[in-house]
């Protein structure tokens, strides 16, 4: 009886914790949503890697740091630039932009307020951005915010 009531109560317990993982989405059906960064062209202009101080240390090269979709959970409608200087407040001081020999291409500063060769990612103008949106929780919306940057060879320091 006890295996049976113990199997039960684990069932349940399944059950429950399914159901809010599929409701998370009810909690943010308000119209706003999570905003996503995408990077493109980075491979043509040299970058492969990207690293976050003071996260990084140099050197060495963890197995997710390769440029990628990252997804920075923001609610609004933020632009491109708002999502990246919002890591300031997560501790990062700056985003590196590495080669496939671990120099520096790039480095973005969060705190940069001034558009310039340097800050072009601080354009809201440099961003593509595509908003999708999904049913939640009956008439609900879930709303993405997907901020595409492009790179270009004016984007890379000198060697």
């Amino acid at each position: 009886m006890r295996k049976y009531l113990t199997a039960g109560i684990v069932a349940a317990l399944c059950t429950v914790m399914s159901s809010c993982i599929f409701a998370w989405d009810c909690f943010e059906s308000d119209g706003e949503g999570e905003c996503w960064l995408r990077f493109s062209g980075a491979e043509s202009v040299g970058i492969k890697y990207m690293a976050y101080k003071p996260f990084y240390t140099g050197g060495e090269r963890t197995s997710d740091s390769e440029v990628k979709n990252v997804a920075v959970y923001l609610f609004g409608h933020l632009t491109g630039p708002d999502v990246v200087k919002s890591l300031a407040s997560q501790g990062v001081d700056s985003i590196l932009w590495l080669r496939k020999d671990l120099s520096v291409a790039a480095v973005w500063n969060p705190l940069a307020d001034t558009v310039d060769a340097a800050n072009r990612w601080l354009d809201p103008a440099a961003w593509v951005t595509d908003t999708v949106r999904r049913p939640a929780c009956g008439e609900g919306v879930f709303t993405e915010y997907h901020h595409t940057f492009t790179f270009r060879p004016e984007d890379i320091q000198a060697r």
